[in-house]
């Protein structure tokens, strides 16, 4: 065979060979691309879901506390009647959104907000706070929960915490170092 013969199949065979490893290389990447962005979108989907409870059932939450005002004081789980019930069910609820929330400032804000059901006395003493009615504070946490959401929505920075809202912070991760401490989580 001729030298000049080899070398164009050679070069031939060489030029395809690069060629089709480009191309799957480019088709890889592509698929990788394509993948991140479907799992970005998928997401993007649960937390736009995940905000739409949220509020629903924040403004759910509002509304028991605000037709029971007289209850204001601790919620009792033991023996629960109707709406006791509707209020931990809306409370479950709440909590099982928050978990596909993307933004941990946000899942704090909307515990912080229900976290007040479950607070006990001992805590609100232990931080030297007068417990105030459980309607006024749970409607005020509430309100401040949604416009938190509202703000994650429009992708601006969340508002400021106010007094009632850094005051129910304290009083969550007082409670929850408490149950912690005593074998309760």
């Amino acid at each position: 065979m001729q030298t000049e013969t080899l070398v164009g199949l050679i070069s031939g065979l060489g030029g395809a060979v690069i060629g089709a490893g480009g191309a799957l290389l480019g088709a890889w990447l592509q698929q990788r691309q394509q993948a991140k962005h479907a799992r970005q979108e998928r997401h993007e989907t649960m937390a736009r879901q995940a905000v739409d409870q949220l509020v629903t059932e924040l403004n759910k939450l509002r509304r028991l506390v605000q037709e029971n005002p007289s209850r204001a004081h601790r919620v009792e789980l033991h023996e629960p009647d109707a709406w006791t019930q509707s209020l931990i069910e809306c409370r479950d609820h709440i909590s099982m959104a928050v978990l596909r929330l993307p933004d941990a400032e946000l899942r704090d804000r909307i515990n912080d907000a229900t976290y007040v059901l479950d607070a006990g006395e001992e805590t609100y003493e232990s931080l030297n706070f007068r417990r105030p009615a459980l309607g006024f504070e749970v409607d005020l946490l509430c309100r401040e929960a949604m416009a938190a959401l509202g703000s994650y929505l429009r992708e601006e920075t969340l508002p400021g915490l106010s007094r009632a809202a850094q005051r129910a912070r304290k009083v969550r991760v007082t409670e929850q170092a408490n149950r912690a401490r005593y074998g309760l989580t």
